[in-house]
């Protein structure tokens, strides 16, 4: 495995994750400052929130696609896209870092009122219930592949 493979292997790991999502929170709203003004009103902030969500889903596949990489990083990655396929709150634990992002940027800019507020409001808490069920699904799945394996284990002896 290539060392850039490895790198973008780690941005998926924690704590690399959590700060790179905390990152895309706190440019998000200056971006938005910067791109579309400082308009407080309700569907341009959500429209241009789901667009960098959308963005944060298609720019890898697009390097995915564009550049090789090796089978071993190709599988972790396809592990990594059936669970966010599988689970809602795999996907929805992601919110919660870029939450803390936006929160982050708004007490250090002091703009700590209306629909941003909002917004990182909801990130925070629809993050943490997604970080709460997906601990818990996880829980499940290692119980559950562990006791596969136990049992695999008995019959080999048998």
């Amino acid at each position: 495995m290539r060392p850039i493979e490895r790198l973008f292997l780690q941005t998926e790991k924690p704590p690399f994750n959590c700060l790179y999502r905390m990152a895309v929170g706190f440019v998000l709203l200056p971006v938005y400052h910067w791109l579309l003004g400082r308009d407080s009103a309700f569907w341009p902030l959500f429209s241009f929130f789901i667009g960098a969500l959308f963005l944060l889903r298609i720019v890898p596949a697009f390097v995915r696609h564009v550049f090789s990489f090796s089978r071993e990083t190709q599988e972790l990655w396809s592990k990594q896209r059936q669970l966010a396929k599988r689970y809602d709150s795999y996907q929805w634990g992601k919110l919660f870092w870029i939450g803390v992002g936006f929160a982050i940027y708004m007490t250090v800019s002091g703009n700590l009122h209306g629909l941003q507020l909002l917004l990182g409001v909801f990130c925070l808490i629809g993050g943490g219930v997604g970080i709460v069920f997906w601990r818990r699904i996880n829980r499940t799945e290692e119980l559950i592949r562990a006791s596969r394996s136990s049992n695999a284990v008995q019959s080999e002896v048998r």
